[in-house]
């Protein structure tokens, strides 16, 4: 709970109404994470909810991105999305398959290595936390998986 008042020249003003409100946070990194092949141009990963916040209704989706560079350029480009090829960046609906989440990408190219990561997303928004851009913003991803397509 908190209320206020402004101090000027002459004086103290009233306090205002009491007002209350939920800290929030960033959410963890997804819990449970696995990577599988699918096929020689598919990968799955899934994963389970996070640990903060204890309440995963208030998860409303999940960032998955994957690329074949270890820093994920191609995915963080303006070009990825869910059906770019090669590399991706998707954001998904909390409405996904049971747990664990599931979400299967394609176009892969056969024996590369990708590198895959998932974030939860709430209603804290993505912040640029450091001007030097070594850490872009303050997004809690998973740690990074590997895994080499192949029939």
């Amino acid at each position: 709970y908190v209320r206020a008042k402004a101090r000027n020249a002459h004086g103290f003003g009233a306090y205002t109404d009491i007002m209350s409100g939920t800290p929030k946070s960033i959410p963890s990194a997804p819990l449970n994470v696995k990577l599988e092949v699918i096929s020689g141009d598919c990968l799955e990963i899934s994963f389970s909810p996070p640990s903060i916040p204890s309440d995963a209704s208030g998860i409303h989706s999940y960032s998955i991105q994957w690329d074949y560079q270890d820093d994920f350029r191609n995915a963080n480009s303006h070009s990825a999305s869910c059906s770019s090829t090669r590399f991706g960046n998707c954001n998904l609906s909390q409405l996904l398959d049971p747990y664990p989440r599931l979400y299967v990408f394609y176009g892969l190219t056969p024996n590369d290595i990708y590198y895959v990561q998932a974030a939860a997303r709430n209603g804290v928004e993505v912040q640029s936390i450091d001007p030097s851009g070594s850490s872009p913003d303050n997004t809690n991803w998973s740690a990074v998986f590997t895994a080499r397509p192949a029939d």
